[in-house]
């Protein structure tokens, strides 16, 4: 790959970064671009969904990824729809719906604590580990159904544990707008990728993607255009590869 593995860029992903992959070059994009939650009137966080040249984004995407590669998006269920015809050509394997068990007050709709993860892939031959849910079974008295603890994990994730302001994790990340929980990225890298991939992030934020590849021993291509994003994604991956703040949510 012609660009540094475990490197962190302070670059526009999509206009400047994106040119410099090899083709064929990435196992795993997951990507957390704007999308549109409110935060556009943040000077560090500019939210506005049309920022983001999504033509470009897919091109740049289909060219780097492999052919047993993913490409993850998080996205607002008003976008998703837009998002998956912009990535006609690629193969859309599921919609994954994450319960963020936050919300905010709603006086004439349902509040929206849900989140869409878009799950594409460039071909049938995608790299797909099978994991369980953290939710146990309730079997009646009649011990582990199939020799197994735990429920099957489906496309709606409603067990990973929320950021919450006082959190350590949240602190870490320095309350970063739109910060997701590690636990849930550790879950995707675990799913979607193998032990020593390459994982890409063009949307970093906090880091949270580069410490949990850090965790789950992939190696990571981090890029941001806030000053402010890079800042704390190298005080975080630094921390990280120190040992200072290996928790487990969830545990």
């Amino acid at each position: 790959i012609m660009l540094g593995i475990n490197t962190i860029h302070h670059e526009n992903f999509t206009k400047e970064l994106l040119k410099n992959f090899d083709n064929e070059s990435v196992d795993l994009f997951l990507l957390d671009p704007p999308y549109g939650i409110n935060y556009k009137n943040s000077k560090d966080y500019n939210d506005s969904f049309k920022e983001v040249a999504w033509s470009s984004l897919e091109k740049g995407c289909w060219n780097s990824i492999k052919n047993t590669g993913n490409l993850i998006i998080f996205a607002g269920w008003t976008h998703s729809e837009h998002i998956k015809n912009i990535f006609f050509r690629w193969k859309f394997n599921n919609r994954i719906v994450w319960d963020r068990q936050k919300y905010h007050g709603a006086k004439y709709n349902f509040p929206n604590s849900a989140e869409d993860i878009l799950w594409f892939s460039k071909s049938n031959k995608r790299t797909f580990n099978k994991i369980e849910s953290t939710i146990k079974k309730v079997t009646k008295g009649f011990g582990l159904k199939n020799g197994r603890e735990n429920r099957v994990l489906t496309n709606v994730w409603s067990d990973v544990p929320p950021i919450f302001p006082n959190k350590s994790e949240h602190l870490e990340g320095q309350k970063y707008k739109g910060q997701k929980p590690v636990f849930l990225i550790e879950r995707i890298i675990q799913i979607f990728s193998n032990p020593n991939d390459i994982v890409c992030d063009g949307y970093c934020g906090s880091g949270t993607t580069g410490v949990a590849c850090i965790r789950q021993g992939r190696r990571y291509i981090l890029s941001d255009i806030s000053e402010k994003a890079i800042s704390i994604t190298n005080s975080r991956i630094e921390k990280e590869q120190k040992g200072l703040f290996h928790y487990r949510e969830g545990k």
